[in-house]
């Protein structure tokens, strides 16, 4: 099924691109990078109830395992703390009730777990992070007051954020030597609060893809159904969150790469506005005419709020990004009367799957049971959007990629190709198509700013893909999300606490009527009931440009009436 819509090779004009023999050393350093890694886990020794090919077979939710296993093999204390929330964490740390080297381990044994079932981990550096939780309990029993705000708060990081003396590839095999000399900008400044860094995590080749396949550390695997993707491209911190092995990771989203994995695998996934987070000293996701931006996954949106907060008021990441506009972070409650909410059930590309149309249902009358105002709203122009972002993802051509993929000879993986025809492809766009575009994304801007204005509407509630996690290897529709890349909105991903079941999330029997595209016949091909068994139910919530307090404010008044049921 693949083939009819993933390009070939020779499509492509890539032809000699793949190298065998190139390659063939290169998986020598790809050994030793794996063997420092699982060196590092060594000390917990954890057995799967059978080898992983065949959990994967069985479509096993290894969540639901480890709450049975953890309940025999965890240390109490560790359960307790992998438990509290952000703020409660800070605050028990912060007073000396409990030490960063505890704290550390507990998330270090949760990560141990999650690593051993999904593969999530790109990089592990226990001895340093162990220095530096003792160095921080030190301070806080010689000072009498914590370093900074996240003083001996787990922090795990996305792996292509530069990372200090720290391998970062990116994905690509030919950057196994690339080694920076600094931090990027987030991470030196959550370093410098306190923070205790100690696994990088994993991503696709090329960055670009809603799933995690790459050469080097193979596929991040889905925690609720190990045959199932778990999103992209901030693939590894979904499914560490999503297995309590860390509390707060740090990602990015050019298309959905926050919010896709955060659908996937039940979590919280925020997309700022440009210019509210710094990505300054951060690797570029390719020559892109669209700007990619850093932000946090969580396990709540409450964590997701007090982390921002810190960030951007103790933190003031203007003071070391010039791009970073001075913005205190000013949370607000807003009463869920003044609330209107407009509400996508199809942007008219793909329509959702049946458990992507049940969610929006269920969410939609728990607003309306709350008092919230709610309006149906169908998104205009999309198809053009569509067509734009993809344009401007290769404005510049395709050489980035090529080039790295080139040095190495390294495989070219399916969902790398299908990105790299995107809109122009190799040539790039000429300067009067590139105007055009960027002319028809200021007009898609204008449309769904002037929507938002004139209807009063406080967000936008929609899904995030049109199915839940699909089968691992696969997700070819970005269109739910990189709209509010390519207008620049911030958007909150939120689970629904509902999961895919297989007798309720079946097709109608005229649902194969009317494809409006191949595109949306090949992704509802994918759909099978009975496969996706378990995936956790996500949606979005949007708003207009530096809104972002306003749209974590809706995201959790929305998760607050879906916890009281």
């Amino acid at each position: 099924m693949d083939e009819q819509i993933v390009p070939s090779i020779e499509q492509l004009g890539l032809c000699g691109i793949e190298d065998e023999d190139l390659f063939e050393p290169w998986k020598v350093k790809v050994k030793e990078y794996i063997e420092d890694r699982d060196s590092q886990f060594k000390e917990f020794n954890l057995e799967l109830p059978q080898d992983l090919e065949s959990l994967q077979s069985s479509h096993f939710n290894a969540i639901g395992f480890t709450k049975e296993l953890i309940e025999g093999s965890i240390h109490k204390e560790y359960k307790e703390i992998v438990e509290l929330s952000l703020k409660e964490l800070v605050s028990k740390i912060s007073e000396g009730s409990i030490k960063s080297t505890v704290v550390l381990e507990a998330y270090v044994s949760y990560a141990a777990i999650a690593q051993r079932f999904t593969n999530c981990v790109c990089q592990v550096f226990l001895e340093e992070a162990r220095e530096r939780a003792k160095f921080l309990d030190s301070y806080l029993l010689t000072h009498g007051k914590p370093l900074g705000p996240f003083h001996g708060i787990p922090i795990s990081i996305k792996e292509h954020i530069p990372f200090k003396g720290k391998v970062t590839h990116c994905s690509y095999v030919s950057l196994l030597e690339n080694t920076p000399q600094e931090n990027q900008v987030s991470i030196q400044m959550l370093y410098d609060m306190g923070a205790v860094f100690y696994v990088r995590t994993n991503q696709p080749q090329s960055l670009m893809a809603i799933d995690s396949h790459n050469n080097i550390t193979g596929p991040t695997l889905n925690p609720y159904n190990l045959a199932l993707s778990a999103g992209g491209s901030t693939a590894g911190e979904g499914a560490l969150l999503a297995f309590k092995g860390s509390i707060v990771g740090i990602g990015s989203d050019i298309g959905g790469s926050l919010r896709v994995p955060a659908s996937f695998t039940g979590t919280v996934g925020y997309k700022p506005t440009t210019r509210r987070f710094s990505c300054r000293d951060g690797i570029v996701l390719g020559d892109s005419a669209i700007d990619g931006v850093y932000g946090p996954m969580c396990r709540s949106v409450d964590d997701l709020e007090y982390f921002m907060d810190i960030y951007i008021n103790k933190g003031k990441p203007w003071m070391f990004d010039e791009s970073v506009i001075p913005c205190p972070w000013n949370s607000c409650i807003i009463p869920p009367t003044a609330i209107t909410i407009a509400v996508i059930y199809d942007n008219g590309i793909v329509r959702p799957t049946p458990p992507i149309t049940r969610g929006l249902d269920y969410v939609t009358s728990k607003l309306r049971d709350a008092g919230i105002k709610v309006i149906f709203f169908e998104p205009p122009k999309s198809i053009e959007a569509a067509q734009c972002i993809n344009n401007l993802y290769h404005a510049y051509g395709t050489e980035y990629y090529v080039e790295k993929l080139k040095k190495s000879g390294e495989p070219i993986l399916k969902l790398t190709k299908w990105q790299l025809a995107f809109g122009p492809g190799a040539k790039g766009l000429a300067l009067k198509q590139l105007e055009e575009t960027t002319k028809l994304k200021n007009e898609i801007s204008r449309i769904y700013f002037d929507y938002a204005k004139d209807n009063n509407i406080t967000a936008i509630l929609g899904p995030i893909s049109e199915s839940v996690a699909p089968i691992s290897n696969n997700g070819y529709n970005w269109s739910y999300t990189n709209i509010y890349n390519l207008i620049d909105w911030p958007a909150v991903a939120f689970p629904t606490g509902l999961v895919q079941d297989p007798k309720l999330d079946v097709w109608g029997p005229d649902h194969q009527s009317s494809y409006t595209s191949p595109l949306e016949q090949f992704c509802h091909e994918l759909y099978n009931a009975d496969e996706v068994v378990g995936a956790p139910i996500g949606l979005q919530v949007a708003a207009p440009p530096f809104r972002d307090e306003t749209v974590i404010g809706v995201a959790a008044i929305i998760s607050k009436i879906l916890e009281s049921k």
